[in-house]
């Protein structure tokens, strides 16, 4: 009995593919890595999972990834350093390997704390394969890694809020503001803790577009930090009295 033909891959596959789940390139999308950061996981996917490999492993060689990534070596163990405290990264001190974390409900968007930085800083140093390359010289000391105050972290699960709320303003507005931005994070993650509701900055929006977008000077703060800055309680008491007039005069 002839066994059934194979399916023919696509022609873009036929020369090789890495099988990565929907879910980590999502939660890689999601995260705002740097492009090192970026890179070096791709180099962990493709050299892990690309091989077929269970688990997404390879080993901790900066010469290596280097090589692989167009990264300079100076540069790739501040890298693995963000990656391994953000838990993106695991990294096997006894058989010196990185691995690719696939548990995406362990990322950590937050650095660790500094005294635990300096330790991973000074055990990593230490068991970190290093192939010289040139002189001395090419080799630089760590730069310390500065921590956000505590006020200006965003919790992960607000992520999804503000990017609901710049999205609905570039949608009103016809902009395309980032929701990503460090200064937006703030000024919105501030306001959340304040108490506002999803629907309180959307009637702010609102009522400042009415407001200001005929206004030649003042529809340059038509942006997110300052309609989500420290005036917003203001902005939306303002709000709601007009939408009540308003309903009063629709009466």
């Amino acid at each position: 009995m002839n066994s059934p033909k194979e399916k023919k891959l696509p022609e873009g596959l036929r020369d090789g593919y890495t099988r990565i789940s929907n879910e980590i390139l999502e939660g890689l999308m999601y995260m705002n890595l740097t492009k090192r950061e970026y890179k070096i996981c791709l180099c962990i996917l493709r050299y892990g999972y690309g091989y077929k490999k269970e688990k997404s492993e390879i080993k901790c060689h900066q010469r290596v990834i280097a090589k692989l990534t167009g990264l300079h070596e100076v540069v790739i163990k501040d890298s693995l350093l963000l990656l391994v405290s953000k838990n993106i990264i695991k990294w096997d001190k006894l058989n010196k390997t990185l691995s690719f974390n696939r548990h995406l409900d362990t990322w950590k968007l937050n650095e660790i704390l500094s005294s635990e930085k300096r330790k991973l800083n000074k055990t990593l140093s230490k068991n970190l394969i290093k192939h010289e390359v040139g002189t001395k010289q090419n080799i630089k000391s760590e730069a310390p890694i500065a921590l956000l105050p505590e006020e200006q972290r965003v919790p992960k699960e607000r992520f999804k809020e503000i990017k609901e709320i710049i999205d609905f303003l570039n949608l009103t507005l016809d902009r395309s503001f980032n929701y990503q931005s460090t200064k937006t994070k703030k000024s919105i993650n501030a306001r959340l803790t304040d108490g506002f509701i999803l629907n309180d900055f959307k009637l702010v929006v609102e009522d400042r577009i009415e407001k200001w977008r005929g206004d030649g000077h003042m529809k340059q703060y038509l942006r997110p930090e300052t309609l989500f800055g420290t005036k917003m309680e203001g902005y939306l008491q303002e709000a709601k009295d007009n939408k009540k007039q308003s309903k009063e005069i629709i009466v």
